[in-house]
């Protein structure tokens, strides 16, 4: 469905506003970051150095090449979550957190910001997966604590959970 050659998704009539292209968000980060790169300009969207750093690698791929890299990261993200939500629950819980994830992955908001494009569920990814580290693997904070950073630098949200970085 994410890789039809005309990049366009088929919903059912009516299910979501039509996107064409596919990507629309990663399209304009991407151009974003080429105005950037080419003319030392910024547009309407201006990112932070480590998101244009850690972006700008796929310029070179070009569209719709970066579109499918960003998908695929995107799902391995969503998996590593659905991995770290098992790691850090109680033995009793694995079913119902199985059972959510496998549902979820046809929820409204995953197909959105695949068709889009976004990078909301990788930052999500980073954030959990460095307040992991830091609980469950004391030798390795720091990188936990670059995780985290790169986690805000994606996007801002990532912060609130700072209070997760608190040990007794």
């Amino acid at each position: 469905i994410f890789f039809d050659p005309n990049l366009r998704i088929k919903y059912p009539e009516g299910y979501l506003p039509k996107l064409a292209p596919i990507g629309n968000d990663i399209i304009l980060t991407m151009d974003a970051i080429q105005m950037w790169l080419q003319n030392n300009q910024t547009n309407q969207f201006v990112f932070t150095p480590v998101a244009n750093l850690i972006f700008t690698p796929l310029l070179l791929l070009g569209y719709p090449k970066y579109y499918y890299v960003i998908t695929v990261a995107t799902l391995a993200s969503y998996l590593v979550i659905s991995l770290l939500a098992i790691l850090m629950s109680a033995e009793k819980r694995h079913a119902v957190i199985i059972f959510i994830a496998a549902i979820s992955i046809f929820s409204y908001g995953v197909q959105f910001e695949l068709e889009r494009g976004q990078s909301h569920t990788i930052a999500l990814m980073l954030m959990l997966l460095s307040i992991y580290i830091f609980h469950r693997h004391k030798e390795f904070r720091w990188f936990a604590y670059i995780l985290f950073s790169i986690s805000i630098q994606l996007k801002f949200y990532p912060a609130l959970f700072v209070i997760l970085f608190v040990d007794n």
